[in-house]
Formats: structure tokens, sequence, C-alpha cells
């Protein structure tokens, strides 16, 4: 249970946190396209910001790779970070469909104010 824990704050803080704040920019070009009437650009907009969080997905993948040993070396026990890494490794890709869905959300949220 302490490494489904741990797991879950290293999913927030790393891959959410980061996410939601990249797509926060998203619904902020989505509605001014909107707003000026460029509707084409905000569909561009829209897949730009889905590809961004998929590339950013890349160093946060990395990161959760190594969770283990980057648990340990600040001291954690070693027995939770193994099963932290399990945890968040196995997590990876309802992590990327978050972040698609965060995206989606954002432009669909745009389009309606």
């Amino acid at each position: 249970m302490a490494g489904v824990g741990l797991g879950n704050m290293l999913i927030n803080v790393l891959c959410f946190a980061i996410a939601q704040g990249m797509n926060g920019a998203l619904e902020t070009f989505c509605s001014q396209a909107f707003g000026l009437g460029k509707l084409e650009m905000v569909g561009v907009y829209h897949m730009r910001g889905r590809y961004v969080v998929t590339l950013l997905m890349i160093p946060i993948i990395m990161i959760f790779m190594v969770t283990d040993d980057i648990l340990i070396s600040i001291e954690q026990d070693e027995t939770i970070s193994r099963y932290a890494e399990v945890y968040v490794c196995w997590m990876i890709p309802g992590c990327w469909a978050m972040t698609q869905f965060d995206a989606c959300k954002k432009f669909l949220i745009a389009q309606n104010k």
C-alpha cells in the first residue's frame, strides 16, 4: 500500500501537474482563436497541444523507469521503492491517456466560453 501511495504521488507531481499546466495554455490559445473567428487554428492548436504533451511524456517515462533508484537515493525504503516503480511503470499508458483526455477537455471547454 505504501508503494502505491508513493507511486501515486510521483504520478501526480511528475505527470498530471505538468501536463495540466501545459494544457492550460492550450485552453487559452483555443479560446483566443475561437474568439477571433479563426476556427481552423482552433484545431491546429488542439493537435499541437496533444503532440506537445505526448513529447512531454518521453522524459517522464524515463524518470518512471528509474523510480526505484531515485527513491532509494533519497533514502526511501528499498522494498517500497521497488513497489512504487512497478506501479508507475504499469500506469504509464493510463498517464498518457489522461494527458490526452485533459487536452481534449481543455479544447472543448474553450469552445463553450
